[in-house]
């Protein structure tokens, strides 16, 4: 298996209302897809603000998720993107990767998987692990980041990774 850096795009401008990536003929090489991502948000009341995954331009909000607060735990099973709320804290990021099983496939649906951790300076935190499936047969071709609400802080990042095996011409499988 071999990991390459497909884009990362960092955040600059304080007014972005979202972050989509989009495949432009890059994807089709991978196996796997894994968008790994720092994020705030700005506005917004409370300690987290919600934000989604879009594929291909639709929002994937079912799905199984577990979550702790470092004091309980629960379970939903909406898929949501739990983000710092820049309002509530100063200079906390939240952290996450997102997983991408067989992306470029027009035979199956696919499925993804979240892991990201929260923290408000110690003061709150949450961390949240969840599956969710894309139910199309179509490639995925572009991968959405986009808040309830609020704007994506700059200084956030966005970095996705693609994964061969062993087609690559470099990469052997044995």
């Amino acid at each position: 298996m071999s990991i390459k850096l497909i884009e990362h795009i960092e955040i600059t401008d304080p007014s972005i209302t979202s972050v989509t990536l989009t495949d432009g003929g890059d994807w089709s090489d991978y196996t796997d897809l894994k968008l790994v991502y720092s994020a705030r948000i700005s506005g917004g009341s409370g300690t987290y603000t919600t934000c989604f995954l879009h594929i291909n331009g639709s929002e994937q909000s079912t799905g199984k998720q577990l979550y702790g607060t470092g004091s309980s735990a629960a379970s939903h099973s909406a898929f949501y993107l739990y983000t710092v709320n820049g309002a509530a804290t100063a200079n906390t990021y939240s952290n996450g990767e997102i997983y991408f099983s067989a992306p470029t496939s027009t035979t199956q649906h696919k499925w993804y998987s979240i892991d990201l951790v929260n923290e408000n300076n110690a003061a709150a935190t949450i961390h949240l692990i969840g599956a969710g499936t894309y139910a199309s047969n179509t490639a995925i071709s572009s991968i959405g980041f986009v808040p309830l609400s609020g704007d994506v802080e700059e200084g956030s990042t966005f970095t996705l990774f693609g994964t061969t095996s062993g087609s690559d011409g470099t990469t052997t499988v044995s």
